[in-house]
């Protein structure tokens, strides 16, 4: 079993804040009145570390190295979609396309 580095956590918790504040600046521009989801994170002791939006999981950060995915189903990594464009690393990736990339953008 993996354990989440510190450093992950750390740029998690500073992906959290980013990325609340692009979904708040999102729902602004286009004047929605119902308000924002809220971006949260968590580490269950697994493999994975979830990044989710609301109440729907976005992303999947691998714990031991950063790594992030696109989720498939139901917790399951995309393995393809990170094939064929990679997200790259919770430690070096530009939040804001991070949160562009949320939907299926193969397409």
């Amino acid at each position: 079993m993996a354990t989440l580095r510190t450093d992950v956590a750390a740029k998690l918790n500073e992906a959290v804040t980013v990325l609340d504040g692009l979904e708040k600046d999102d729902f602004d521009r286009r004047g929605l009145i119902l308000g924002p989801d809220k971006w949260q994170w968590r580490y269950a002791g697994h493999r994975w570390a979830h990044l989710n939006c609301g109440h729907s999981g976005a992303f999947l950060v691998e714990a031991a190295t950063g790594e992030l995915y696109n989720i498939k189903a139901y917790g399951t990594p995309d393995h393809n979609k990170k094939a064929k464009a990679d997200l790259g690393n919770i430690l070096t990736a530009e939040l804001a396309s991070l949160q562009t990339r949320r939907w299926n953008y193969l397409r």
